[in-house]
């Protein structure tokens, strides 16, 4: 299962205690103001340097993906006033989320450095899964063949059949090359193969997430732990601090579970 960005950023976010849900109760005549009941719940100024974020895919289009500074929050209307104008004014139904409450928590980038480094810290184990087809179709005449360079591991292939259906080769009938980067399928396979698309299997290289759509297969849980208690563990609050020493504990425990993404029997790197 893959996770997008802006989902593991709002986990992380409410277990720093740094996370607010806005729906807008009230159209705007201003790209500067925007209201929302909640907002009258805490008092005057509470929301004052936050970071307040427009879903990307959901309300007012123009507005989708953007983040804004709240300049000041009012008790008694409920009004975020924002430091710079949104391209279109709010209207009822557009949802945001808050973070860096009152300017005293994490900003954005933050948060998404601290994620891309807890998915780095795993290694290879981070590797997601990878397939791509053999540039050509398969000619047993061929002894080896290239490794497409996205590739850190392989692990094993399949050939296409005139039947339309994928066939697994095994690994032990697959030699690699990992010097010269090319691996070779043994005859018997290679006869199969002939003439037809072979799909190479393996890993590749972890990709930053950058946009809020970016996704990962890394275990949600794990990584939304081991994320938040980096954080928290830097916090000036010895509360915080002790929150995020459990959620450490936790994502240690958990490690094992982020280890389903652990590199499989047979597969052996190539870069």
């Amino acid at each position: 299962m893959t996770h997008q960005l802006r989902d593991i950023r709002a986990a992380v976010a409410r277990q720093c205690s740094d996370w607010v849900r806005f729906v807008a109760t009230a159209n705007s005549a201003d790209t500067t103001v925007y209201t929302d009941d909640r907002a009258g719940y805490e008092n005057d100024h509470h929301f004052r340097g936050s970071d307040l974020w427009f879903l990307n895919d959901a309300g007012t289009e123009a507005n989708r993906g953007l983040t804004v500074r709240v300049a000041d929050s009012t008790m008694a209307d409920g009004t975020l006033t924002l430091r710079s104008g949104l391209v279109a004014a709010p209207v009822i139904g557009d949802e945001a989320w808050l973070y860096n409450i009152g300017g005293a928590g994490n900003h954005i980038h933050s948060y998404d450095a601290t994620i891309n480094d807890a998915i780095r810290s795993l290694g290879e184990a981070g590797h997601p899964v990878y397939s791509e087809l053999v540039p050509t179709v398969w000619d047993d005449g061929v002894t080896w063949w290239a490794i497409p360079e996205a590739f850190t591991h392989v692990s094993t292939a399949q050939y296409y059949d005139i039947n339309d259906n994928w066939n697994d080769i095994p690994s032990h009938a697959i030699a690699i090359d990992t010097v010269e980067k090319t691996f070779a399928i043994s005859p018997e396979y290679a006869y199969y193969a002939n003439g037809y698309d072979v799909n190479l299997l393996g890993r590749t290289a972890p990709t930053p997430l950058v946009n809020d759509t970016d996704t990962t297969e890394v275990d949600f849980e794990w990584l939304v732990y081991e994320a938040a208690a980096s954080l928290l563990l830097q916090n000036r609050s010895q509360l915080m601090i002790n929150k995020g020493g459990m959620l450490k504990n936790a994502a240690d425990a958990l490690r094992g579970k982020a280890g389903a993404f652990s590199l499989i029997e047979g597969m052996i790197r190539v870069r």
